[in-house]
């Protein structure tokens, strides 16, 4: 709009010799430079007089403002009428005419474009134009000799237009004119007739012609000519001859008063505008009429899309309910005199998720709710226009629409291969991608269904970042703690879904959705469902699958058993025996693993011989009818993590030699235990008081866990070892053992079923035994439970060595399936005297009442007492303590008993004799002041040099003069002259003469080089490989940002992976005016156009709105010998 308003345009005509304009009409999408109506035609004189016509500075209206034609097409109209010099033209003639429009930019050079005749080929090039020729013939012009006509025309009846404001004449024409046409004008002053030429009946009637400007009792001159034949402008026309009649409007005729005349007009007052809104129309209510208009004017405002809403106006004082499309606009009661107007202001926002290119506005006058009966014209009641929508990657340049801030996750499901495999395995793919205009930072939750029916079991990838499990019946969730998606980037999460034997429909429906995040609203997108076609076998056809399924592992256990089904989904049993071969090979490095035992489900299997490496299971066709599902089990050696497959066939038929594959299936088993083992409790235990532990054994499996386990608990004490006999108080809930243990140490063989990643939780009570074992403890001692879950098959010593440490099985590692929780058993200590003495009052130990201490005894009166023989009873030696030779725990001497320990009393013996040279440090200790103390006396000792052929000085060793220190040799040896350089480019001598690279480098090649310093790899998972660049670990690669090995990750289609994220794939568009596939552009070949910019002309679009889609075509009035 604004490079529209910008430019300028010019319109010229000079019409040919003999003709004199007598009148222009502009009209059509054009404005004034101000943006007001057309500026008025201009009549000037040139070669003749009044033979040109100009309009001056005016402009192309971006809006449609007659609301007809195409949303991209403007129209302006220029109709010149011409009067005919008669003398100029004795003869038939024909005479050429081409009009021009000048193009201007902002003031800079104008370029000329001249008329093109619409019924001539158009070369392409808008600066040059073909002339229209147009024929004059007036050899039939004359008038009819006196007294004659050539056409009968009767006096007709003069009457009131319905509605007032005119009159209407009725003329009658004979039935000699039938087909032909009759055109009228008039001499009379401020008079005018139209219409100005209408076509006779055939057989004559009545033509009726509006007669605007006359008052009654006024007489009417009117010009009649009959046209005889009419061809066109092109070949021109006949005229039959011209009479002239006078009518009188009677004096006493009585029209209804003048009316008012609403029109409705409607201009865009932006060239385009955004999804934000800013898209303003301004409506202009105008009284074209004759009379004043009175009353509310109500318009009805519809814009497309429907539901857009009013982001300006109206201005008052307009009122508009309700504030969406379509709307109703009310003005109060106002009156509008002949020619004023009144002007309504609104902008509109286009409805939320329109995908639009143009938003269009139209305006239409209500009468009934103006509360007015139809008057005027109902042809101008209604106006329209239209604003193009501005849209982020449209290839105007112009067009630079904000951001729209939002936040909206899209959700897409799409199958991984049309089919699901033979066996019922089927592979789909959820798309999670960021179409928000932020990076999404934070956790993510996906639902995952299957409408159709329960799947066996469905797993989900890649794991980590998401960790997915069963959240109902046939109900699966994913959750992934963080993620960071910038806007456009996809993640993918791929399901495997395998299909249980009896499932029946034709399509396996796998459905999704993802939770909304904080601040989104669109949700509508965050579901979506995908089905891929299962196969059903044709009628007569056997449906065989083969599955695999291993349990879980268990800490010291030989052997792993693992099943193998085969099930007939078909309508008819195999042609041939079932076969099913077997094998099992280590992870770690593929050698084969035995199979120790087989059993099968019933006699009808026949099995090869085991152990072995291989086996191969037949079981008769006869027995595999449809819906019928067999197994055998088999345990294989659990020397380690081992993958174990499973391939069936079934065949050949009686007389036949065809086998067919039913497929494979496999399972992993053995490595470390399944099931994790944590131990908690009670930090602190009081003996003869109850004391609780809990228990948790989680299966970290990804399959359930269901099967017979050991579990084992004891209680062990510093310096005692295992407690035996503790007694159990309660298990809550039960071990599920037969019978529950009642004392610890224990150990019982239970059945455990746990789900995939499900735990189980024992709270057990025990009370510490307070007998003699614990009774002489003092102080604080350490205890801890211990407890373990293993293989029932685990050897098992004095009911408790299951939980000794060092004990391995075949796997070597056990850690997960043991747990110790520590405590502490806390007892008062209460001081205790020897044999004979009591303790007093203060707490020290002295000889009763009556008596006294001698020899070491207490007596009383000169009489030793002596205690009354017993039973000796070993005492418990206390910290610090000794034992006597007769069996007493007594403290050295020099300290004392206190608090049960032995401490030093107020004047501690010396701990050593000073020798000469010597002195007593801080801690008691005799230390020489310098040397060592040999024999008694402290010695300087010279020191000893390690390197041969160093001397020792008071700054340590170091070579002779004329020596230097060989360090490969670690001797000093005789100097010898260096080479006057060194060979290695960058290399210095250090202190001992030897070249060396400086700090920081190292020798690569012939050159001291930087050594490159480790650095942090930021995708999570790499490593520095021996060049020092990040590389993830064979077998992996980035996937989400992380080094993983999950094969089925991949991005969504229009996405790639770039740095481990899937990013949106962008392809650069190729500018405006050229074609092709980006970077290989090249220029669009087209016909020649202007552009409208400073550089270039006109945009040849706009061209062909400046040049008129049909050329004003000349007719000659008879009459007057003007040309309209």
């Amino acid at each position: 709009a604004a490079l529209l308003k910008a430019t300028r345009l010019d319109f010229k005509d000079q019409l040919p010799h003999g003709l004199q304009i007598v009148s222009v009409d502009v009209a059509g999408d054009g404005t004034s430079a101000s943006g007001g109506p057309l500026p008025a035609a201009s009549i000037s004189t040139s070669a003749g007089p009044d033979d040109t016509a100009t309009v001056s500075n005016f402009r192309i209206s971006a809006a449609n403002l007659d609301g007809g034609g195409a949303a991209n097409e403007r129209v302006i109209t220029f109709r010149i009428t011409a009067k005919i010099d008669h003398a100029t033209f004795p003869v038939p003639a024909s005479v050429d005419n081409q009009g021009e429009i000048k193009v201007s930019l902002r003031g800079g050079p104008a370029t000329t474009i001249p008329s093109q005749d619409p019924d001539e080929p158009d070369d392409g090039d808008f600066l040059t134009g073909v002339k229209t020729s147009i024929k004059i013939d007036l050899t039939k012009c004359n008038p009819p000799p006196p007294g004659k006509e050539c056409f009968k025309v009767e006096r007709g009846t003069v009457d009131c237009v319905p509605g007032g404001g005119a009159f209407i004449y009725h003329m009658p024409v004979g039935p000699e004119m039938g087909g032909k046409w009759v055109q009228v004008s008039t001499t009379t002053a401020g008079i005018t007739i139209v219409p100005d030429m209408q076509q006779v009946p055939a057989g004559g009637g009545v033509l009726n012609w509006k007669i605007i400007g006359a008052s009654p009792g006024e007489a009417i001159d009117l010009v009649v000519t009959g046209i005889e034949t009419f061809a066109g402008p092109k070949e021109g026309w006949n005229l039959c001859c011209t009479q002239t009649i006078e009518i009188v409007i009677p004096r006493d005729i009585r029209c209804p008063p003048e009316q008012p005349d609403l029109k409705v007009e409607k201009w865009a007052e932006v060239p385009r505008c955004t999804m934000a809104g800013g898209c303003d129309f301004t409506i202009t209510v105008t009284n074209v009429g004759d009379a004043p208009y009175n009353g509310t004017i109500v318009l009805d405002e519809v814009t497309l899309p429907a539901g857009s809403v009013l982001s300006s106006g109206p201005n008052p004082p307009w009122i508009c309910v309700p504030g969406t499309t379509p709307m109703t606009c009310t003005h109060p009661v106002t009156t509008l005199n002949p020619g004023a107007s009144v002007n309504l202001k609104l902008g509109f926002k286009p409805a939320g998720g329109w995908q639009g290119g143009v938003l269009r506005n139209c305006a239409a006058y209500d009468y009934h709710a103006s509360g007015k009966p139809l008057f005027g014209s109902q042809q101008n009641d209604r106006a329209c226009a239209s604003i193009p929508i501005c849209r982020r990657g449209d290839r105007d340049q112009r067009c630079q629409p904000p951001v729209e801030k939002k936040v909206d996750l899209i959700l897409k499901k799409r199958a991984r291969i049309p089919v699901c495999t033979p066996d019922g395995i089927c592979y789909f793919v959820i798309d999670i991608i960021n179409n928000g205009t932020d990076t999404s930072n934070g956790p993510l939750t996906v639902i995952d269904t299957y409408p159709g029916g329960a799947p066996t079991s469905s797993t989900f990838g890649p794991s980590p970042p998401w960790t997915c499990g069963p959240n109902g019946p046939g109900r699966f969730r994913c959750d992934n703690a963080g993620i960071s998606l910038p806007p456009g980037a996809s993640t993918p999460i791929v399901v495997k879904a395998v299909m249980p034997a009896n499932y029946r429909l034709d399509k396996v429906e796998n459905c999704a959705e993802v939770k909304a995040i904080p601040g989104e609203v669109d949700l509508a997108n965050n579901k979506a469902c995908a089905t891929e076609r299962i196969r059903h076998p044709n009628g007569g056809q056997p449906g065989l699958r083969i599955t695999k399924v291993c349990d879980g592992s268990l800490a010291g256990a030989a052997a792993v058993s693992c099943r193998i089904t085969v099930s007939n989904a078909g309508t008819a049993a195999p042609t041939g025996p079932v076969r099913v071969n077997d094998a099992a090979t280590l992870i770690s490095g593929g050698a084969p693993v035995a199979i120790q035992t087989v059993t099968p489900d019933s006699a009808d299997w026949s099995c090869g011989p085991v152990p072995a490496n291989t086996l191969s299971c037949q079981i008769p066709s006869a027995v595999m009818t449809p819906g019928a599902s067999r197994h055998f089990d088999v345990t294989v050696s659990a020397s380690g993590a081992f993958e174990n497959c499973a391939r069936g066939s079934y065949g050949p038929a009686p007389g036949d030699d065809i086998v067919y594959p039913i497929g494979q299936a496999c399972a992993k088993g053995g490595g470390a235990s399944t099931l994790r083992v944590e131990k908690t409790g009670d930090s602190e235990c009081q003996p003869g008081q109850p004391c609780s532990f809990e228990i948790s054994i989680t299966n970290d499996g990804p399959n359930a866990f269901s099967g017979p386990v050991r579990i084992g608990d004891a209680v062990g004490v510093d310096g005692l070892g295992r407690l035996e006999g503790v007694q159990i108080t309660s298990i809550e809930p039960p071990f599920g053992c037969s019978p529950e243990p009642a004392t610890l140490p224990a150990s019982c063989i239970a059945n455990l079923t746990l789900g995939a990643g499900e735990s189980r939780t024992h709270h057990v009570t025990v009370i510490l035994p307070d007998d003699g074992r614990l009774a002489d403890l003092q102080g604080t001692v350490s205890g801890q439970n211990c407890v373990g879950v293993l293989s029932p098959n685990t050897p098992v010593q004095g009911g408790g060595d299951v939980l000794s440490r060092s004990s391995t099985d075949a796997q070597g590692d056990r850690d997960k399936a043991y747990a110790c929780h520590p405590f502490t058993i806390k007892r008062e200590v209460k001081n205790q005297c020897s044999d004979g003495m009591v303790l007093n009052a203060a707490g020290r130990c002295a000889c009763p009442q009556g008596t006294s201490f001698r020899n070491g005894q207490c007596s009383g009166g000169g009489v030793i007492i002596l205690p009354e023989p017993k039973e000796p009873k070993r005492c418990v030696l206390l910290k610090g303590q000794i034992r006597t030779a007769d069996g007493r725990c007594v403290c050295p001497r020099g300290t004392e008993l206190e608090n049960g320990r032995c401490v030093q009393g107020e004047q501690p013996e010396p701990q050593c004799t000073l020798r000469p040279g010597q002195y007593r440090d801080q801690d008691g200790n005799c230390v020489c002041r310098r040397g060592e103390l040999v024999n008694g006396v402290c010695q300087v000792i010279p020191p000893k040099c390690t390197i041969r052929g160093a001397v020792p000085t008071a700054k340590g060793c170091v070579c002779p003069d004329g020596t230097h220190l060989d360090r490969v040799a670690k001797a000093c040896v005789p100097d010898r002259q260096p080479p006057s350089q060194c060979r290695i480019r960058g290399q210095v001598r250090n202190a001992d003469g030897d070249c060396v690279c400086p700090r920081g480098t190292v020798v690569k090649g012939k050159v001291c080089a930087p050594v490159k310093k480790p650095q942090a790899c930021s995708i999570r998972g790499q490593i520095l490989n021996k060049r020092g660049a990040c590389v993830c670990p064979r077998g992996t690669e980035v996937i989400e940002g992380r080094c993983g090995t999950f094969e089925d990750a991949e991005c969504a289609p229009g996405s790639q992976m770039i740095d481990g994220i899937c990013q949106p794939i962008v392809r650069r568009r190729c500018p405006v005016g050229t074609t092709g596939r980006y970077p290989d552009c090249f220029p669009i070949r087209r016909r020649p156009g202007v552009e409208i910019n400073p550089n270039l002309l006109l945009n040849p679009n706009i061209l062909q709105q400046l040049v008129p889609r049909s050329q004003p075509r000349l007719q000659r009035n008879p009459a007057t010998n003007n040309l309209q």
